[in-house]
């Protein structure tokens, strides 16, 4: 993404012919958002596809009527989902509040593999879970050779149990400690 060169075309019928101004030409090769140069727009999208799996550029300030954005801001990756009527959702994880947007207003980059929804699969997954396995491994080991693989507890009672009781705590034992 960072060495694609953007270039902006117009077309007309089967002819398409390059542009050097305009507002497409602004978004795209000078400033496509406040205060960034192209080269730092492209690199914030590419590695938020390179750590999250997407990036989600969101088209704003539109002119007056014309419908045209005047800035391409690069969104936080996480907390998209696709909501009703073709829209985005982004949910901010700080206060649950949710904000949609209309799709025409959304720029989706996304890694190659997706999943259900359509959102990018961040090529970093399966080094999370390898990760956590080793951890729950290792916790796993270390809990066995702490407690000398002896049982941490055991419950008495002077009362006979009868059989409903019984199962009921062995049911409940399981659940906590199976």
């Amino acid at each position: 993404l960072m060495r694609m060169p953007i270039k902006s075309y117009q077309r007309t019928g089967e002819d398409k012919r390059l542009v050097k101004e305009g507002t497409l030409y602004r978004l795209t090769e000078q400033q496509p958002a406040f205060r960034w140069t192209p080269s730092r727009h492209r690199e914030a999208i590419a590695k938020q596809v390179a750590i999250y799996g997407n990036s989600i550029v969101v088209k704003l300030g539109m002119d007056d009527e014309s419908d045209t954005p005047v800035e391409r801001m690069v969104a936080p990756a996480v907390g998209w989902s696709v909501g009703a009527a073709d829209t985005y959702v982004w949910t901010n994880p700080k206060n649950g509040e949710r904000y949609p947007f209309e799709r025409w207003r959304i720029e989706h980059y996304r890694f190659w593999d997706v999943d259900e929804n359509g959102f990018g699969i961040s090529p970093l997954e399966p080094l999370r879970v390898t990760l956590a396995n080793d951890d729950a491994a290792r916790r796993l080991g270390l809990a066995a050779f702490k407690n000398g693989a002896k049982l941490g507890s055991v419950l008495k009672t002077d009362q006979t149990l009868s059989k409903e009781t019984a199962q009921a705590l062995k049911g409940e034992l399981m659940a906590i400690y199976g």
